[in-house]
């Protein structure tokens, strides 16, 4: 059987023989990387599948959806609008801005249970502190918007006045009793 193999190798000349080595290679590799990769991939497609069928089974049932009523606890209540307030100061105050002229309005939202409460606000300085200011004021209320900025620039290019308008948005209160039913 040796000889038969020394032959059959002689026969191959230079360019089987390479081929031969290329062979052996590929099924060392086959054996060696891709098999065990495909056995892990067909292990994790199992766990997958375990883990999807664990999850529909553990789902919440369709009652227990988030209702709009989920959505209106997301917003505090109206207690928290003086502390709102105090922090939009106390943002002012640790950039070294002044709040100048200020414009408060409260309003309900049309076809929400909300109310809105709107800031108007006249602050100058310079760009950087108002950033900074605006940062720290939207970063502290979860449930402020920024509905409208103005900037006006003085005529040496240095101060910079804000007109902010911010709206707080607030749970409403539960209707009076005897009103808003019928």
């Amino acid at each position: 059987m040796k000889s038969w193999l020394q032959f059959g190798w002689k026969q191959l000349g230079p360019a089987g023989r390479v081929g031969a080595w290329l062979l052996l290679a590929a099924a060392l590799l086959l054996a060696g990387r891709v098999l065990p990769a495909w056995r892990q991939a067909s292990l994790l497609a199992t766990e997958l599948q375990e883990a999807s069928a664990k999850q529909r089974s553990a789902a919440p049932p369709s009652s227990a959806r988030p209702s709009l009523q989920d959505f209106y606890q997301h917003f505090p209540k109206f207690d928290v609008l003086p502390d709102q307030l105090a922090q939009l100061d106390a943002a002012a105050g640790s950039v070294q801005l002044r709040i100048g002229a200020a414009q408060y309005q409260l309003q309900p939202v049309p076809s929400l249970a909300l109310q809105r409460y709107q800031v108007a606000l006249s602050i100058g300085g310079d760009y950087a502190s108002l950033r900074a200011f605006l940062n720290m004021a939207m970063n502290e209320a979860s449930n402020a918007t920024l509905d409208e900025t103005r900037f006006e620039r003085d005529a040496k290019g240095q101060q910079v006045t804000a007109h902010l308008r911010i709206s707080f948005y607030y749970q409403a209160p539960p209707p009076a009793p005897g009103k808003g039913r019928s």
